[in-house]
């Protein structure tokens, strides 16, 4: 018996079966490695535009120190139009929308509020922007709207800070019992230590009760 027989019929038996699948195993093999090279290079990517998008707020950040408001904002709108994928684009669109409001331009401050809400991709910075937006629209006194914002299901880290303002609206509103236990709840979710945010829920509360 020929020794090498067996290992001769696996041996056609594999070149049989790649004359079926070789060309697709290949295919398959060089897919796989573009698919790791390309996603290396997409990561490689998105660290770089974060990288340019830290240093342009980093910018923005020196000359709003500087007294240099325009371009600092015009840096902000850089980041929202050439940086929305990271997080410093919602962070540019606060910075614009509260040089707004201190200017003055709050249909301008709201904007962009409302861009950050749509398109920041931190939920801090979409919280941040919801509750001041709120507040913006308790200001005009409209307070259903401001209402229909801060009634979220999904606060993150900013229940308290939700309830207190639920509260003031409901209060605004004349609806002092429901106003009271928002209170009572901002109150219980506050994190321990935050002193000056307790004092201010507590005076809040024991007007109302003054008052009732």
């Amino acid at each position: 018996m020929d020794p090498f027989e067996s290992e001769d019929q696996e041996f056609e038996k594999v070149r049989e079966w790649w004359k079926k699948n070789g060309s697709s195993t290949v295919a398959g093999l060089v897919i796989g490695a573009a698919l790791v090279f390309g996603n290396n290079w997409w990561k490689d990517y998105r660290v770089q535009r974060a990288e340019n998008a830290s240093k342009i707020f980093e910018q923005m950040m020196i000359q709003n120190a500087s007294k240099q408001t325009e371009a600092a904002q015009k840096l902000g709108g850089r980041l929202m139009k050439d940086y929305a994928a990271t997080p410093y684009a919602g962070k540019g669109a606060l910075f614009i929308a509260h040089v707004s409001y201190q200017t003055g331009d709050i249909d301008n401050a709201q904007r962009q509020l409302q861009w950050a809400i749509d398109n920041a991709i931190e939920p801090s910075t979409v919280h941040v922007a919801r509750l001041r937006l709120a507040r913006i629209l308790e200001d005009k006194g409209e307070l259903d709207a401001a209402l229909k914002l801060v009634r979220r299901e999904q606060t993150g880290g900013y229940t308290a800070q939700y309830l207190e303002l639920e509260a003031d609206l409901l209060a605004a509103q004349g609806d002092t019992s429901l106003a009271r236990e928002k209170y009572r709840k901002a109150l219980a979710s506050l994190a321990p230590g935050l002193t000056d945010a307790q004092r201010v829920i507590r005076m809040k509360l024991d007007d109302m009760v003054e008052a009732g």
